[in-house]
């Protein structure tokens, strides 16, 4: 006698649901992980409250906006916090936000409460990036329209991109919400440069340490340490975890990372010359 066979689909809810075959989608009870899993009871809110940033700062403004993060977790469980980069009633912003990126207006971060650590977890950040307008407003607001004439920008103020919105998830902070992880080590491979194993062990990080104590060493050590990447050269943390770093742009042309400069500047890699490899775009502004 065969028997029926069930293909079960597990969700980003939590929720398991069963194909049997020929029978299309059905719903199963999530007592499977229950019996099977417990460590992927962790469910989403699935109701995500809006709130903007200055809002958050008018009912918590004794508190830092790491702080007022943190409450405003506590009491949604999921909350988008709308409006980043702008300086608030306060003088100050939310948090950072280069001003040629995201229209300060129309950006935001998803935070859920992550009871394992007690803490505000963000989970996504996302935004409407800058027109012609809001690049103009917020490069004046920052001191930097010096890079009104580098290649990307003048484009743009030119008219000559189109306009585009954009946005991740922390595919690894998801998982670390579901598997009720303490440390995002515990759920991805990552790759360790000499200097981040340097700045372990002079900070005398150890195996036994719990994640906030290692993360209040590594705050401090890598205050000190500068990054080279893909996007950016000489990059720097502050303790606030902003970046301050020398922009660099990119495109894919074939397959190949190209200098965005170069490819402006010369109307698009055509392919007969050799492409040249990707360096950092000139600045003058801090």
């Amino acid at each position: 006698m065969s028997q029926k066979k069930h293909i079960l689909l597990l969700t980003t809810g939590g929720s398991i649901a069963s194909m049997p075959g020929g029978d299309g989608l059905q719903p199963s009870d999530s007592g499977v992980f229950q019996r099977e899993m417990d460590q992927l009871q962790a469910k989403l809110d699935p109701e995500v409250s809006f709130i903007t940033s200055q809002e958050l700062e008018d009912r918590f403004p004794d508190k830092s906006a790491k702080e007022r993060e943190y409450e405003a977790a506590r009491e949604y469980g999921a909350v988008f916090i709308q409006g980043i980069g702008a300086p608030l009633k306060s003088g100050k912003p939310h948090d950072g936000r280069a001003p040629d990126y995201d229209d300060w207006s129309l950006n935001g971060d998803i935070i859920v409460y992550y009871p394992v650590l007690d803490i505000a977890l963000e989970l996504s950040s996302m935004g409407i990036r800058v027109d012609e307008e809001a690049m103009r407003r917020q490069l004046k607001a920052s001191g930097c329209t010096d890079r009104e004439e580098l290649p990307f920008h003048k484009a743009l103020l030119n008219g000559e991109l189109p306009y585009t919105i954009g946005g991740g998830i922390g595919q690894s902070r998801m998982c670390m919400f579901f598997l009720r992880k303490a440390h995002i080590g515990e759920v991805q491979s990552s790759f360790w440069t000499a200097d981040e194993v340097k700045a372990c062990e002079a900070g005398g990080v150890t195996a036994d340490m719990s994640a906030s104590e290692i993360n209040a060493i590594l705050v401090e050590q890598f205050t000190s340490m500068t990054f080279d990447g893909l996007t950016g050269a000489g990059m720097t943390w502050a303790a606030t975890g902003e970046v301050s770093k020398a922009p660099m742009a990119v495109v894919i042309e074939n397959g190949t990372y190209v200098s965005a400069e170069y490819f402006i500047l010369n109307g698009g890699w055509t392919g007969v010359s050799p492409c040249p490899a990707s360096v950092p775009l000139k600045r003058d502004s801090p």
